[in-house]
């Protein structure tokens, strides 16, 4: 138990991302059930051999997992594959099993690869005399190591498409961010739009000064480090997406224009059945801003985005809503509305 305990720690920490256990929940299936084909047709001139052998195994995880439910799903799914590969027996030859052993393994080499997680084998692999006996360990444990992982991934396969929380957040104070956020506002202010209704100047048609201030805040670092702690810089790429950047000024109300939806339970796009990939909004305060707060229902959390304050959100799938303070604002509430692509780098 204690070495199934310590292997399960070391396991999952190679398995953290849902499309790698995804990839996962296929290829280990294929290479238990190229063995079991091939341990079936060894065994075939000896009657019950093969039964007793699974059998056996079976009965060892009892002892070794000490967790009873692990191994009723452990004995289930192998149970599911043993019936698979009583179907394949007759049809299949050594040759084949081969073929669906390899194409399992490189099948979870190229999971990690493209996801840009290490393999739990590479973190022992020729590290000390006994390696090998971890690799009989690793073997003998695999099918509920898979299992466990699944049960304790971060996050859920439905992610991929559903509504989360995958809020990022940080705040713009280093001198350059400032000046360049001041560029904004006091172009709004040269502006002077009307306050009864929202403003909006989309980020392409901006004068050169205000769009190289505008540049500068959506590349600076803080923004980009902000989507680095939750998307692995070395597994997703980060891109902005200019054609979508506007300087927005809201309203003094919210009655019959742009501002209206806002205060409802909203999410800002509706693709969110492409998996993998998320589109995000990041919304910058580049003044001071004591009213409006920003809720996102998932994160059950928010509150007001006021000097350098900037939130980013998942544009097609993120829940959130605004609301009013009785505070009031003293002078125009302006944002930046910023965004940016976020996919796995194995796709491009």
């Amino acid at each position: 138990m204690l070495v199934y305990a310590d292997l399960s720690v070391r396991f999952r920490a190679c398995h953290t991302n849902s499309l790698n256990l995804a990839l996962h929940m296929i290829t280990t299936p294929m290479g238990v059930v190229a063995s079991l084909v091939a341990l079936r047709q060894a065994t075939v001139t000896f009657e019950y051999v093969y039964e007793v052998i699974l059998i056996l195994y079976l009965m060892s995880l009892f002892v070794t997992l000490g967790n009873f439910r692990l191994w009723l799903a452990t004995t289930a799914w192998m149970a599911g594959l043993a019936a698979v590969a009583e179907r394949l027996v007759p049809t299949f030859t050594d040759s084949d099993c081969a073929k669906l052993l390899a194409a399992g393994f490189l099948g979870q080499e190229l999971a990690h690869l493209i996801t840009g997680e290490k393999t739990f084998q590479s973190t022992y692999q020729f590290k000390t005399l006994s390696w090998p006996v971890m690799l009989l360990e690793h073997t003998y444990f695999l099918l509920p190591l898979c299992i466990d992982a699944l049960i304790h991934m971060p996050e859920s396969f439905a992610s991929w498409i559903v509504a989360h929380n995958f809020v990022v957040r940080c705040k713009l104070t280093d001198a350059n961010d400032k000046k360049a956020m001041k560029t904004i506002v006091d172009f709004v202010t040269e502006e002077d739009p009307a306050r009864d209704c929202t403003a909006h100047w989309w980020y392409q048609k901006l004068n050169s000064d205000v769009r190289d201030a505008f540049t500068h805040v959506m590349e600076c670092p803080e923004i980009l480090g902000m989507f680095q702690k939750r998307f692995r810089s070395d597994a997703y790429a980060i891109e902005t997406i200019p054609a979508m950047n506007e300087i927005y000024v809201s309203s003094s109300h919210h009655d019959n224009n742009s501002d209206t939806v806002f205060y409802t339970q909203h999410c800002d796009g509706p693709w969110s059945v492409y998996p993998f990939c998320h589109v995000y909004r990041v919304m910058l305060a580049v003044n001071e801003n004591v009213q409006v707060e920003t809720h996102f229902t998932m994160e059950g959390g928010g509150g007001c985005l006021s000097d350098g304050d900037a939130v980013g959100f998942d544009y097609n799938r993120e829940i959130h809503v605004i609301s009013d303070l009785p505070t009031k604002n003293k002078d125009r509430r302006i944002t930046c509305k910023m965004h940016y692509v976020v996919y796995p780098r194995c796709f491009g």
